[in-house]
């Protein structure tokens, strides 16, 4: 197992902007969003930099509870939380065009698949046969048949 989790975003939109953004930068010493994909060029550039800001946010705010900390193990933990999202921060996040793209990728470990709901499937089973694991957003298929070969495409692939 890694030191942290190197996290692929499919689908830079709605849900990645008002949900996934926030719970990454919050977890840097676990994770850290290293590539983003999606048809969109504006959207995985505006998704970039908003991971880097709130990665920098989050580093700061670590900061601040470091200072304010009484005991010297809670100072500890928050000056690492700043140094892991410093780190974060200063990654080049990797854009790409498309799933396909974006699961060549060998630094990824997880991909985290924030599309439409209608088009979930698709990138889910090439995530899985890529070797990937695979976190989607629910609902992940659009029928129990979809669901049936999403579920048969990670078994396969043991992941």
């Amino acid at each position: 197992m890694p030191d942290k989790l190197k996290i692929g975003f499919i689908g830079c939109g709605g849900i990645a902007r008002s949900l996934y953004t926030g719970i990454y930068a919050a977890l840097p010493e676990l994770a850290q969003v290293v590539a983003v994909a999606d048809l969109e060029d504006d959207l995985t550039e505006n998704r970039r930099q908003a991971l880097k800001d709130a990665y920098r946010a989050t580093a700061f705010s670590a900061r601040g509870a470091a200072d304010r900390a009484r005991a010297g193990e809670d100072r500890d933990a928050a000056l690492r939380k700043a140094e892991a999202a410093d780190s974060a921060a200063a990654c080049d996040i990797r854009k790409y065009r498309s799933h396909e793209e974006l699961l060549t990728d060998d630094e990824l470990d997880v991909v985290c698949v924030l599309t439409p709901p209608t088009i979930r499937a698709m990138p889910i089973v090439a995530a899985a046969e890529a070797g990937k694991h695979v976190y989607s957003e629910g609902p992940f298929a659009k029928s129990v048949e979809e669901a049936d070969a999403i579920v048969a495409a990670i078994k396969r692939a043991g992941v």
